[in-house]
């Protein structure tokens, strides 16, 4: 089971402290493996889900996993399921997660464990989350814009725990990303369900159906009778922010 940080003994290390029993490695000694993008022709591009899912930025990035939006019917670099995709070009350093395999253009690199173990692929999403602010700066080297080579990424230093810690980090954080996921989920359905009901009942009036409605010029439009039109400052305060009123005042 995992331990508790007053339950640990820890050691001093390059990357800082990490439990005594855990290991500093480079990505390319451990069990992942890296493939670095390559985007095919845009002409191959479409939006119609054509062939397989293109990534390659941050733009499909959610909380935790890709949302695919483009498709391409060529495709030069594929990442497996369960791959974590790093941005590779600027901005450097973000991290996602991919359900399926899809194929990632040169803005990004596929890491993933070899084995094919899905637990051990959030392990790493999970540390690289953490070095984001070391990965970031290695981009820096670009001549003209950020960029970070496959060498970089292999030679990131990363702790290491005894595979079955791995695991259990994996499990419990994923559980907790999953969980976070699903609720907001949940929140977006409410949030379409409470603006069906709003236009139901104030832009089409559909529970005032059988009653009478009468032509509102400045609306362009009718609405039930006895209803009125009125500003909303006529009814509701408002206070506007700092930096709107310093705007306001040099002009």
């Amino acid at each position: 089971m995992l331990k508790f940080k007053w339950e640990t003994e820890f050691k001093e290390t390059e990357i800082g402290e990490i439990p005594r029993d855990w290991e500093i490695i480079s990505i390319s000694e451990g069990s992942f493996a890296i493939i670095m993008g390559q985007s095919p022709p845009s002409k191959y591009y479409n939006k119609e889900g054509r062939g397989m899912p293109f990534i390659q930025g941050r733009k499909d990035f959610g909380d935790l996993y890709i949302t695919p939006t483009t498709y391409t019917e060529k495709c030069g670099k594929i990442a497996p399921p369960n791959s974590v995709l790093l941005t590779v070009r600027a901005p450097v350093g973000n991290v996602n997660i991919t359900k399926d395999e899809v194929c990632i253009g040169r803005g990004l690199a596929a890491i993933y464990n070899v084995n094919g173990n899905p637990t051990l692929n959030h392990f790493i999403y999970y540390v690289l989350v953490g070095l984001k602010d070391y990965i970031a700066p290695l981009g820096e080297r670009g001549t003209t814009y950020e960029e970070i080579i496959k060498e970089d990424l292999e030679n990131i230093l990363i702790p290491y725990p005894p595979p079955p810690e791995q695991s259990r980090i994996a499990t419990v954080l994923s559980w907790f990303d999953n969980l976070i996921e699903n609720k907001k989920r949940q929140n977006e359905i409410l949030e379409k369900v409470a603006m069906a009901i709003f236009k139901s009942w104030f832009v089409d009036f559909e529970p005032f159906k059988d009653e009478e409605f009468v032509y509102n010029e400045e609306l362009g439009k009718e609405i039930p009778k006895g209803w009125e039109v009125k500003k909303l400052g006529e009814f509701v305060s408002t206070s506007m922010g700092l930096r709107h009123l310093e705007k306001k005042q040099e002009k």
